[in-house]
């Protein structure tokens, strides 16, 4: 009776524990996470040399991620902001994602959208500028699109104006093709 009491217990143990299942798709789940991962490891680390040193490991990576200049695909982000440009009305979007000291988002200003030869930022009047008139800052959405190509040391564009803003807050231009709201 004790060994079966025992094999009860066992069993009910067992299938208390749960994998985690991560809320992102695999491809987003691996770009968030080593991108957070060399955030953490830059805050804890007041070495110069170091930090400068880890940014350049954290593009190099991400050079290695072609998928990500080619276009991603039912990726999951929170709204964070939408505005217009008072120039042409066009939608700047900026997504985050919780838990994340990320963001992806469009230029948020008619002149930068301009400069970087690829437009980012979204029509009012066209089909994807429609859909995100109808979201609200902080909705779940799924997106579609591609990271901007920096021919520079990213090989993205990460649009933070410092190193640290780029490894503790980095913010990644952003071409989206498609928006679903969740």
């Amino acid at each position: 009776m004790t060994r079966f009491l025992l094999l009860i217990l066992i069993v009910m143990i067992s299938s208390c524990k749960s994998e985690y299942k991560s809320p992102y798709p695999a491809d987003q789940d691996l770009f968030l996470n080593e991108v957070r991962s060399y955030a953490k490891q830059y805050t804890g680390n007041e070495n110069g040399a170091f930090r400068t040193q880890l940014h350049m490991k954290r593009a190099a990576w991400i050079k290695t991620q072609a998928q990500l200049k080619k276009g991603v695909s039912g990726w999951v982000g929170e709204v964070k902001d939408i505005s217009t440009s008072s120039v042409d009305n066009s939608i700047a979007l900026s997504l985050n994602f919780s838990g994340y000291p990320i963001e992806i988002q469009t230029w948020s200003n008619f002149l930068s959208d301009n400069l970087s030869g690829e437009k980012t930022m979204i029509e009012l009047n066209s089909t994807l500028g429609q859909k995100i008139v109808s979201l609200r800052i902080g909705q779940k959405i799924k997106f579609s699109g591609k990271f901007l190509a920096d021919n520079g040391e990213n090989g993205i564009e990460e649009i933070s104006i410092t190193e640290s803003g780029s490894m503790t807050e980095p913010e990644f231009a952003f071409v989206f093709s498609d928006i679903t709201p969740l």
